[in-house]
């Protein structure tokens, strides 16, 4: 399976996915949003550099 997605989505349904999926889900709070530790953890999946916050 090529691996060049990533799924970010704070439902938490997700949870249910088969793993070699789950592995590809990056959970932010509903509430909170993205955060840069899971901005850094997406990129990180997706085999990319740590990004800057502004």
């Amino acid at each position: 399976m090529n691996e060049d997605f990533l799924i970010i989505d704070d439902d938490k349904s997700l949870n249910a996915l088969p793993d070699y999926l789950r592995r590809r889900v990056v959970q932010p709070s509903g509430s909170v949003g993205l955060t840069g530790v899971l901005a850094d953890e997406a990129l990180s999946l997706l085999g990319k550099d740590s990004h800057e916050l502004a």
